[in-house]
């Protein structure tokens, strides 16, 4: 008995929102369709005296669809270093919101 499968990736939706740190739009939301297994790579828009702290949303499409929000901070501002660049703190987790003491 020979059984054969065939196999159609299924299109998912990728949408990445662009933000300031206020939460305000900086840039128009990409949306998009990407077939599972599929990769892409999508960069963020240049936004003048701005900066966009993930410059480029990449990868594979897991089977599901995905949504990003890269955030816009000033030109100079510091920040903490992109979440996927190794900082020697074993699992960190960052988050933006306000903190009280």
């Amino acid at each position: 008995m020979v059984i054969i499968v065939r196999y159609k990736p299924v299109p998912q939706k990728l949408t990445i929102r662009y933000v300031f740190l206020d939460g305000t739009k900086a840039a128009e939301t990409y949306s998009g369709t990407v077939l599972t297994g599929e990769q892409y790579s999508i960069e963020s828009p240049n936004i003048p005296g701005y900066v966009a702290l993930k410059i480029r949303i990449a990868g594979t499409n897991p089977g599901r669809d995905e949504q990003y929000t890269v955030l816009y901070v000033p030109e100079g501002m510091t920040v903490v270093p992109d979440p996927d660049t190794p900082t020697g703190l074993d699992t960190t987790y960052l988050q933006i919101g306000i903190c009280y003491e």
